[in-house]
């Protein structure tokens, strides 16, 4: 599945997550495409306030999201299994020591990038595995909107 034919809506209009905001303006500078899923939820035809967004580049997609208690995690999508889920968690590189979750925006730009690759490998996986695409978002996409900056 392509990269969704969907309507946009500048970054600043839409009810995205406070902690988001800076974020996903760093990501739409360095080149990424960024979704939600905007169906209305609230009577009268409002929106919830979203705190994680589909990213993509050059077909390959992941997800960005933030938690007021676990912070900000980057994850690689995956063609869901039992044996794996539907997504890796992607690390801060940190050579001979354990990756761990993005902490600013410069570590979450970082991740990102490995998101949005054709393979990626972490802990739980004993190769690299290929990047689900759109593939994995396939069942929503008529609620897609992008945001733009």
């Amino acid at each position: 599945m392509n990269a969704p034919e969907a309507p946009w809506v500048a970054l600043e209009d839409f009810p995205l997550d406070g902690a988001m905001k800076e974020p996903v303006r760093a990501l739409l500078a360095d080149g990424f495409r960024v979704y939600v899923y905007a169906r209305p939820r609230l009577r009268g035809g409002g929106f919830v306030q979203v705190s994680w967004v589909i990213i993509e580049r050059e077909g390959n997609v992941g997800v960005v999201d933030y938690d007021r208690i676990d912070g900000y995690r980057v994850t690689f999508s995956i063609e869901p299994s039992a044996a794996t889920g539907s997504g890796l968690r992607v690390g801060v590189p940190r050579p001979g020591r354990e990756d761990r979750e993005p902490k600013d925006v410069e570590e979450i730009l970082v991740c990102a990038r490995l998101a949005t690759g054709l393979t990626y490998k972490n802990f739980a996986t004993s190769k690299p595995l290929p990047n689900h695409g759109w593939a994995h978002f396939s069942w929503g996409a008529k609620h897609l909107v992008e945001l733009v900056a």
